[in-house]
């Protein structure tokens, strides 16, 4: 069974140009030059939008700087430490 559909589109002049010429040195297929661009055009965006939604997160709680995570997660680690501490302590 055929992992992929068929469909039609439509390129600009320049865009089917570096289609071509891509594909060529590459010594692919034009569609699979632009399923590739698809593909990295889809990753891309999807990277953007959990960019914004991380922006989103740190904001509601207060992180603002690369420093207020590195001192977050370093609060996380001690309190990890002191908790396996107190766990083999207690065997």
């Amino acid at each position: 069974m055929r992992k992929s559909k068929i469909i039609s589109l439509s390129l600009t002049d320049v865009a089917l140009k570096y289609a071509e010429e891509y594909s060529k040195a590459d010594g692919k297929s034009r569609s699979a030059i632009i399923s590739e661009a698809v593909t990295r055009y889809c990753v891309m965006r999807k990277l953007n939008e959990l960019g914004e939604y991380g922006k989103k997160q740190a904001a509601k709680k207060g992180i603002k700087t690369d420093g207020d995570v590195d001192r977050i997660i370093h609060e996380y680690r001690a309190e990890k430490r002191k908790s396996m501490a107190t766990k083999s302590n207690r065997s």
